[in-house]
């Protein structure tokens, strides 16, 4: 339920995020084929980018659905 504890986003390790982040980096990735191979939504791929100031490759990357 909202608002319980533990109700919110589940906790990614560090690992997970640089995972993240060095598939972004890679030549053609993008955050939907990133999203894929790694088995993460689309939106958390997007946020880990955000935060890490890794620019979109395409520009229906910064869609926010």
């Amino acid at each position: 339920k909202k608002g319980a504890p533990n109700a919110g986003r589940p906790p990614m390790s560090d690992e997970t995020r640089t995972a993240i982040a060095e598939a972004l980096r890679a030549d053609g990735a993008t955050v939907s084929s990133v999203a894929r191979d790694l088995g993460h939504g689309r939106v958390t791929v997007r946020r880990i980018r955000d935060e890490r100031g890794i620019e979109a490759k395409l520009p229906s990357d910064n869609a926010r659905n």
